[in-house]
Parts: C-alpha cells; sequence; structure tokens
C-alpha cells in the first residue's frame, strides 16, 4: 500500500503517501499468513500439530505444558523444549513467566473495541475500492479501516469505544450510523 487514502463523510477520497514515491507498506491477511506458516512448519518430521487445546499450565524453568483437550475435555501434558507464548491477552505463558522470573511487565486495556467486517469484489470480481492503498475512514474517536486482499476483497475494521458499539442496538442506527459516518463504505460492505 502506497498511501493512506482518506475518506470523508460525503465519500470524497484524497491519498497521503507513506513516503517517498517507491516507499509503500505491506499488508497479509491473518488467514492466509498462518496457512503460510502452518504448510512450512508441517515440512519438518518432528513438528506434530494439535488443534483445539488450551494452555492450562506451563512451568517455563522445565518446559512442562498442561493442556487440556476442548473437545474431550481431557488434560494432556507434554515437554518441550522451545515455548512461544503466542495465547492472547490473558496468556498462561506470560503468567507463568511472571511467576517463575523476575521481569518488567505492564500490561493495560484500552476502552475500545473493533469489528471486523469486509468488502467482497464487486461484480466484475475486481477492488471495489482503488487497491494500493490503506483506506481510512477517521472520525475523531472512532475509524474504518480497509485493507486489500489478495483474493480482491478488503478486510475492514471498525474502532470505536465500547460504549457506542453499545448503543448501536438495533439494526435501524447502525444504518443510521453507517450513512451518517461511512456512506461511502455501506453499499460497498453491504446494508
Amino acid at each position: 500500500m502506497y498511501s493512506r487514502m482518506l475518506h470523508d463523510t460525503k465519500g470524497n477520497m484524497s491519498a497521503v503517501p507513506y513516503g517517498k514515491k517507491s516507499q509503500c507498506i505491506l499488508s497479509i491477511d491473518r488467514r492466509y499468513l498462518n496457512e503460510l506458516l502452518l504448510n512450512e512448519a508441517e515440512k519438518y518430521p518432528n513438528v506434530k500439530f494439535f488443534f483445539n487445546h488450551k494452555l492450562v499450565k506451563c512451568d517455563i524453568n522445565s518446559g512442562e505444558l498442561e493442556l487440556e483437550n476442548m473437545e474431550t475435555k481431557q488434560s494432556v501434558k507434554t515437554k518441550m523444549d522451545l515455548i512461544i507464548g503466542a495465547d492472547g491477552s490473558y496468556s498462561n505463558v506470560r503468567a507463568s513467566l511472571l511467576k517463575s522470573k523476575s521481569v518488567d511487565y505492564s500490561q493495560s486495556y484500552v476502552s475500545g473495541c473493533y469489528m471486523e467486517l469486509r468488502i467482497p469484489p464487486n461484480k466484475d470480481k475486481q477492488f471495489a475500492l482503488p487497491p494500493k492503498h490503506l483506506h481510512i475512514w477517521p472520525r475523531g474517536e472512532f475509524m474504518l479501516i480497509a485493507l486489500p486482499n489478495q483474493d480482491c476483497s478488503f478486510t475492514c475494521t471498525l474502532f470505536m469505544p465500547l460504549k457506542m458499539f453499545e448503543e448501536l442496538n438495533t439494526p435501524n442506527l447502525v444504518l443510521e450510523f453507517f450513512e451518517k459516518y461511512f456512506i461511502d463504505a455501506l453499499d460497498l460492505i453491504g446494508r
């Protein structure tokens, strides 16, 4: 993406480049990246995959893990040489690290929330918006963004304080909100 494409409340667009003419930022669909990483990891015979397991306990020093099979609810114990903590904001790996090591750590939660939406390809199976931009609908304390995908769709994310999400509690209020703030995105996302 070579620029930020800013959208005003009337649907007008203006591009703000990221840098010099050839400079850009890269965007990759999370699902595609996960599939790519899994495909690469499965090339190694010593790598095994176990899905639908939740980390219950982790001993950073010994490498021992206790997991729960989410389908059978059975406890599974194993030992690892390497543990990578990618288990979210309420991370059991992080909690175990804090209990066993002297680390400097702080965590704070933002008041905002987000909702992921999608702009599908247009009727000609092409991008519905100019594709080489990060599309942004800035609206003060909230905003909508759209990132292009390889399948000619856009992944959209609406960032907003939780209180505002809670106030949009009927389909009509949601439509009125989008008509007021994101009129050019509304018909692309779908009513």
